[in-house]
């Protein structure tokens, strides 16, 4: 407990940011709440009496009264919202209640609520909040029975189980880093779709030609990962053949020469080939200004461009491949499914179920997701979806999945250690590689040493390959 009010209270200092797949919107500061019959006016939902769903099954017809509370971020409204407004109908005798807060204050206000027993009944979920919510026993274990329909439905949904052996999220749709490129500045440097790069030094000499100088002022970056490379680092222990964490999920594995190699491959893209500096703009929004030509991202991030940037001509591509490794291993942080607040009563928690089943059920809500999100479904039923793999991003990353890795709910703090201490000392301090990683692991083993998770690295299908 005292871990958990030592957490809470971290939490309202922060400032929300999430590192994997979900952006991080600016909205307005105060809260939305509605109920959902109000906010839409239309629904194609089935018809009263049918049953939604292969395995995971929902039954229209069935009579649940009440009122039922839930929680979502603000910028999710937009792809969750037919949802509620089915369940409703579906349900006209329960009351469903619905709260969208801004990003920046959802998980300032969740765990607080939750934890002091004013929380809603079903509310939107981060693994990035794991130990928090999880082993701070403010979440309910999905039923038994749903937990066995939907590894029938869903792939990976052993991977997402806790420590405890209950499953209290599976994944919505998987997201791992793409490379993202201007399409406009790759015409002009002459280069076309046939110059698409497998292994990254192929990528460095696309880099150089892409970067551009006024004078001695770079005013173009070939290749931009600033600031301090971000989870970016996450992938570089996978790209260099290794898992990124022990067994037991206690120590960080980067003090070993394939890690020291990747990463000094990519230190040499901006101290020798000169495709970046440490003070270059960030490299999100000068993608979006058109300043840097190629970046690395999740896939959410195309999502953004489409939003902010409509006129902007980008392409993606897979991540390259070192020379002489067998694949590109990449990091994989899926969205993952709503919560159940475990301080509810037991007609509150029928209900919460029953509302997710109809999530679970129905592929539309599913899809509705991925694609505003731009993830690869992780329903087998949307797997060949036509919609979803007309998404040229989609399309991309659903191809090369394979290749992805779940690494488990590692606490986000982990990546602020590495950004802290592993890069940023190098490029801008003068810091020895050698030193950089010493730092960083004995930073990184004392964030890990009171978090309670198991990786899921050594559940990949092809974790044989790794060392």
């Amino acid at each position: 407990m005292k871990k958990l009010c030592a957490f809470l209270l971290a939490l309202t200092l922060m400032e929300g940011a999430a590192v994997g797949c979900t952006s991080t919107p600016t909205t307005s500061e105060t809260p939305s709440s509605s109920s959902s019959t109000e906010e839409s006016s239309s629904s194609d939902a089935a018809p009263a009496g049918e049953v939604i769903g292969e395995n995971v099954q929902f039954d229209t017809g069935k009579q649940l009264s009440g009122e039922l509370e839930v929680w979502f971020y603000e910028d999710g409204k937009a792809f969750i919202d037919s949802l509620f407004t089915d369940y409703q109908q579906y349900r006209p005798d329960v009351q469903l209640n619905v709260t969208y807060i801004p990003w920046g204050d959802y998980w300032k206000k969740l765990p607080v609520a939750v934890s002091s027993g004013n929380g809603p009944d079903v509310f939107y979920f981060h693994n990035m909040y794991h130990n928090l919510m999880v082993d701070g026993r403010l979440m309910q274990p999905y039923p038994e029975d749903l937990v066995e329909n939907l590894k029938k439905d869903f792939n990976d949904v052993e991977t997402t189980a806790a420590a405890d052996g209950n499953t209290y999220y599976i994944s919505v749709g998987g997201g791992h880093g793409l490379i993202y490129y201007n399409k406009t500045l790759w015409a002009d440097a002459g280069l076309t779709e046939d110059d698409i790069p497998e292994t990254w030094e192929e990528l460095r000499e696309i880099a150089i030609k892409l970067t551009q100088f006024n004078g001695d002022q770079m005013v173009v970056s070939g290749f931009n990962y600033n600031p301090g490379a971000g989870a970016f680092i996450n992938d570089w222990s996978y790209l260099s053949g290794r898992f990124l964490y022990s067994e037991d999920g206690k120590d960080i594995l980067i003090d070993n020469d394939d890690f020291k190699s990747a990463m000094q491959f990519f230190i040499d893209l901006y101290t020798v080939d000169n495709v970046c500096t440490p003070t270059f703009p960030e490299y999100q929004q000068s993608f979006k200004d058109g300043t840097t030509a190629m970046l690395w991202n999740h896939p959410f991030y195309a999502g953004q461009l489409r939003r902010e940037v409509p006129d902007l001509e980008f392409g993606v591509f897979p991540q390259p491949k070192f020379e002489g490794k067998e694949r590109n291993w990449h990091y994989n942080n899926p969205d993952v499914s709503m919560g159940i607040n475990s301080k509810i009563d037991d007609t509150q928690k029928e209900m919460a179920v029953d509302f997710l089943t109809l999530f679970f059920a129905e592929d539309k809500y599913l899809k509705e997701w991925d694609m505003a999100q731009v993830l690869a479904p992780s329903k087998k039923s949307l797997a060949d979806d036509p919609d979803l793999m007309a998404d040229p991003v989609i399309k991309v990353l659903m191809d090369d999945f394979e290749n992805s890795l779940y690494v488990g709910p590692s606490p986000d703090a982990v990546t602020q250690d590495l950004i802290q201490n592993l890069v940023d000392p190098v490029l801008k301090g003068g810091v020895s590689i050698d030193d950089a990683i010493d730092a960083s692991v004995a930073k990184v083993h004392q964030t890990l040493m009171d978090f309670n998770w198991t990786p899921a690295e050594r559940t990949y299908a092809h974790a044989d390959e790794l060392k």
